[in-house]
């Protein structure tokens, strides 16, 4: 039976400037489904308030820069909703931030993006299993080019997907090349709390051969 679609909501993350971040070495691509409403206010990646995707990166990285960059953004979105700056400081502030973000992951040679370039989800939802993927009304829209265009444009030797409904989505793509798919445990908080996901993260870095040549 065909699920029923109800108050479908629109995400539009490349409508609102979140572009994929990569470069010509990058090595790793992270990929996710679509950023969250919450993150494209903010403006990055994973930057919803209860994500914790910068916290698993930072800890097997053995850093803590991402962490403080997304606590930047949140920060600076306060702010501007607060009355405290305007719209003009905003986006000059949140443009620096995703700046220094950007350079922080292609100098370890770590690529994001999402799989979709837009979608409608269900009943104002944000869950992955709630995107309206083939309704003549709603279509998904995939990412495939963008995706294509990096791997071919660069050397990535991992796509690390962070669901299997991610994996699924990027199987479908038919993307070739000369890299291995692996699979870390959702950042999303619904799927337990950062100790418990630790393990999963640490150990598919772990495995990652990166050239720093």
């Amino acid at each position: 039976m065909k699920k029923q679609i109800i108050n479908p909501v629109l995400r539009q993350p490349m409508l609102n400037g979140i572009m994929p971040v990569w470069d010509s070495n990058s090595q790793i691509l992270m990929l996710g489904s679509i950023t969250a409403t919450d993150g494209m206010k903010k403006g990055f990646y994973y930057a919803s308030q209860r994500n914790q995707f910068w916290q698993l990166l930072d800890c097997v990285l053995g850093t803590t820069c991402f962490s403080d960059l997304k606590d930047q953004l949140k920060t600076n979105y306060d702010n501007y909703k607060n009355g405290l700056i305007d719209f003009d400081t905003f986006e000059d502030n949140k443009n620096k931030i995703k700046e220094t973000m950007a350079f922080e992951l292609t100098k370890r040679q770590i690529a994001i993006c999402d799989v979709f370039l837009q979608c409608y989800f269900n009943n104002n939802s944000s869950l992955d299993n709630d995107i309206i993927l083939n309704d003549p009304l709603y279509p998904a829209m995939s990412n495939k080019e963008t995706i294509k265009n990096i791997i071919d444009n660069s050397n990535i030797k991992y796509v690390v997907v962070n669901s299997r409904f991610v994996q699924k989505q990027f199987e479908k793509m038919h993307i070739t090349g000369d890299f291995e798919v692996k699979y870390v445990v959702s950042p999303s908080p619904r799927k337990g709390n950062i100790d418990s996901k630790l393990s999963s993260w640490q150990s598919v870095f772990n495995e990652l051969k990166i050239n720093n040549s």
